[in-house]
């Protein structure tokens, strides 16, 4: 038997940072490179080099790179930028031995594209197991 429980759930606020995003958007009819697709129809392309993986995203939403981060993260990532365009950037991974001020690993920072990732709290559901009965032979 099991029962939902109110919770509040910690999440990172994906936002437009305080210096501006420093994004670059599709101009019209830009063709995307061959890659893995994105779910918005977006392509990520990764080049390998020196051990480290470079990611290289064509028309990507933030919604895309918001559920990337998430990934990486130990809190969902909400994309809270309001921006509706699809985009090219690339991301690089930090050293892993560095963590954010709440002491979670973030490996691939967003700052350089202008953007931050803001600690957040909602309220959720978390489902409570109350009785769990052993299998029988059968």
């Amino acid at each position: 038997m099991i029962h939902a429980q109110p919770t509040e759930l910690q999440y990172y606020k994906m936002v437009v940072g305080k210096k501006g995003l420093k994004l670059k958007a599709n101009p019209p009819g830009f063709v995307l490179p061959q890659g893995p697709k994105l779910e918005s129809g977006g392509v990520l392309v990764v080049e390998i080099g020196s051990g480290k993986a470079v990611l290289h995203f064509y028309g990507a939403t933030m919604g895309d790179l918001a559920s990337f981060e998430s990934r990486f993260s130990n809190r969902p990532v909400h994309d809270m930028t309001g921006l509706t365009g699809h985009y090219d950037f690339t991301m690089r991974p930090m050293d892993t031995s560095s963590s954010d001020m709440d002491g979670e690993l973030t490996r691939f920072p967003i700052d350089e594209l202008g953007l931050e990732l803001k600690p957040g709290k909602y309220s959720g559901i978390t489902l409570v197991i109350d009785h769990i009965e052993k299998p029988d032979a059968n």
